[in-house]
């Protein structure tokens, strides 16, 4: 009777089409994510000093442009704005490729002037400017140069450098992978040679400012030098009788005042009015900007010390005699 029913039953189901496969079940498959993918792939060829750029901070840096299968964040963009605004070599960065995706993004490959981070960072939805994680950044800044006229000359500490850290083919740190001038290897060879200045600009990341040289020397013309790696070049005044006194320095040990043996030394005014017979007032200096008593115990010889001079009002054409000991 119940083998029956059940059969009746299946039998009336089946006629309304209510049946089911006991046991049986059909799953759904979930929708796979999709990833954009790379349309155009191209390497940038306009002036590389045209693609200087620095981190916005609103979008990370990726292995690969941030919406493909298997990018990987190699900075934050928190961590890229820190670094922009760090104000070092780290902070400027050059583009060099751009990638735009089937979604209509731009991706840049950028890399830090000191070469620590180098990926693709979101540029925006054109490839003619960049936006996104990167903005244009001027690496330098208009300067006020001197006088076209005036001719400098390295100082000397720069001169007595052992490796080449003063003429650089652009100023420090505001061009990709341009340095100090690979080719000048002995600074004391330019100690003679003079140039003047074409251009000045300002590193704004650390506020030095860079002289661009205009120099018959081949090695230096064109060339870029920091600003306190420079000093006037005072043209070298002719000593004669009317701009100049000989100094004489007295050897005072035991009452002697025999004059220091080889010790002579002349000073010469840069005052191209004084005559023969005038007084050497302290109001006339030197190109060193030394007086006549100051350039005399400037150069005191080398084991002395300075006691007094002999005389006062020396003249131009005489002698300014210093009286010296023997240091103890």
């Amino acid at each position: 009777m119940k083998h029956t029913l059940k059969t009746s039953l299946f039998v009336g189901l089946a006629a309304l089409g209510l049946t089911a496969v006991v046991g049986s079940t059909t799953a759904k498959p979930a929708a796979a994510k999709l990833y954009a993918r790379i349309t155009s792939n191209q390497q940038l060829t306009t002036d590389p000093t045209t693609r200087n750029v620095t981190f916005t901070g609103n979008n990370a840096l990726y292995t690969k442009a941030g919406t493909l299968r298997g990018a990987r964040i190699i900075a934050s963009g928190t961590s890229l704005g820190t670094l922009a605004a760090a104000n070092t070599a780290g902070s400027n960065v050059r583009a060099y490729r751009v990638a735009t995706t089937n979604r209509g993004s731009v991706y840049y490959k950028v890399v830090t002037f000191d070469g620590q981070y180098r990926g693709w960072i979101y540029g925006g939805t054109s490839t003619g400017t960049f936006g996104g994680g990167i903005t244009p950044y001027a690496t330098t800044q208009d300067a006020t140069a001197p006088d076209a006229k005036t001719q400098f000359k390295l100082i000397d500490g720069a001169l007595a450098e052992t490796t080449n850290q003063v003429v650089y083919d652009a100023p420090a740190n505001t061009q990709y992978q341009v340095g100090a001038t690979p080719t000048i290897t002995n600074l004391a060879n330019y100690k003679d040679a003079t140039f003047t200045v074409t251009k000045a600009v300002t590193n704004p990341r650390d506020n030095t400012t860079w002289y661009q040289l205009a120099s018959s020397n081949a090695d230096l013309n064109g060339k870029w030098v920091n600003k306190g790696n420079v000093t006037e070049a005072k043209p070298a005044n002719t000593n004669t009788s009317d701009n100049s006194v000989t100094v004489v320095y007295l050897d005072g040990e035991n009452g002697t005042n025999n004059p220091v043996d080889k010790a002579n030394q002349t000073f010469t005014t840069t005052d191209t009015s004084t005559k023969a017979g005038q007084v050497a007032a302290s109001s006339f200096v030197n190109a060193d900007k030394l007086s006549l008593q100051d350039f005399a115990k400037k150069h005191v010889p080398a084991g002395y010390t300075f006691v007094s001079f002999g005389n006062d009002n020396a003249v131009f054409g005489g002698t300014q005699y210093v009286a010296v000991v023997k240091a103890k």
